[in-house]
């Protein structure tokens, strides 16, 4: 867990148009539960789509890929 808190730590800021960023671990122990969430805040739909190959992320994404078993996405908008 600390590992993917330290990847994502600092790209607030770095990242044009992400607003938030959240990383947090499962307590549940269910057994179909993830076990880390990414949760993120982007001010448009075209931030979001920079984000997917903005190389900081791609970055975190080859780090990572060790640790992921599985991944499950879901993008929606706002009003």
């Amino acid at each position: 867990m600390r590992r993917i808190h330290t990847a994502f730590d600092g790209l607030v800021g770095v990242i044009p148009g992400l607003m938030a960023l959240e990383v947090g671990a499962d307590v549940s122990r269910i057994d179909y539960a993830c076990n880390v969430v990414l949760y993120t805040e982007f001010e448009s739909r075209e931030a979001l789509d920079s984000y997917s190959t903005h190389p900081d992320h791609l970055r975190i994404k080859r780090e990572l890929a060790d640790v992921r078993v599985a991944r499950h996405q879901v993008d929606y908008v706002v009003d």
